[in-house]
């Protein structure tokens, strides 16, 4: 079977597919959010946490499931994560999702 038929016969997986591409945009637009209003760099900058400094991993970086997994908190510092990065990530897969389902 094709994928490109799967993607097209089934709206779910695409909205689904959708939301995901759409919370990882969200990601991005949290560290546009985040660092322009400080004047740092954006592009070439590794995430790291606010409070303690650490650079973080790549399995720190997931939209939404890495905020849930830590229970909002720093992995290395416990320090608490603010609800405002879950919460873009998710209003912008949200969105993606919807204009995914109708457009296809």
């Amino acid at each position: 079977m094709d994928s490109l038929y799967l993607l097209e016969s089934n709206p779910a997986v695409m909205a689904g597919l959708f939301f995901v591409f759409g919370a990882c945009i969200g990601s991005f637009l949290n560290v546009l959010l985040y660092r322009i209003p400080q004047g740092r760099e954006w592009v070439k900058t590794p995430s790291a946490c606010p409070k303690c400094g650490h650079a973080l991993s790549a399995a720190d970086l997931i939209p939404i499931v890495s905020w849930a997994f830590l229970r909002g908190r720093c992995r290395y510092c416990r320090a608490p994560v603010s609800k405002k990065y879950p919460l873009v990530e998710t209003a912008s897969g949200l969105s993606f999702a919807i204009l995914g389902w109708l457009i296809f």
